[in-house]
């Protein structure tokens, strides 16, 4: 009976007090072997320690697959957390970087139109001074054929 499942042993003695005669004079009392009763719950009581420490064995294995299962969760988690914040971060960075280039234009454009402003300024007073200049030979020129006009039609004076 040794290679029978606790289950299996269980069973023939519910099966064996069932189909038991009745004792005599008593409708809930039954007559049975008692040496096969009493190696039927030897075997479940040989059996039960073994079958407690495979059930101790299972639950032992079930809990250290939920604890792997929970650490293993905890770091998808963790790491999609880390992703999450780095992937917030390269975007603070490049939106960063954009307005910094932004701004960089603009300072370029602003400098541009300065630059064009002073190479025009430049120009208009190298335009001024260089027509000035020639004002200034022309008057020259004019005064001096006054002066000698001037000696030539009045010499004694």
């Amino acid at each position: 009976m040794n290679d029978q499942h606790l289950e299996d042993i269980i069973t023939s003695l519910y099966d064996m007090i069932q189909d038991a005669r009745s004792a005599a004079l008593s409708a809930d009392k039954c007559v049975v072997e008692r040496e096969k009763v009493l190696d039927m719950l030897d075997d479940i009581i040989a059996q039960l320690p073994v079958e407690l420490k495979q059930s101790r064995t299972i639950v032992e294995s079930r809990n250290e697959i939920i604890s792997q299962a929970r650490h293993e969760a905890e770091n998808i988690v963790r790491k999609a957390a880390e992703e999450a914040a780095r992937m917030v971060s390269q975007e603070a960075v490049y939106n960063e970087a954009k307005r910094q280039c932004v701004e960089m234009v603009e300072q370029t454009k602003n400098l541009i139109c300065r630059h064009r402003i002073t190479v025009l300024c430049l120009y208009s007073s190298n335009f001024v001074c260089y027509t000035m200049m020639h004002i200034s030979r022309i008057l020259l020129i004019d005064s001096a054929i006054r002066i000698l006009y001037c000696i030539l039609v009045y010499p004694n004076s």
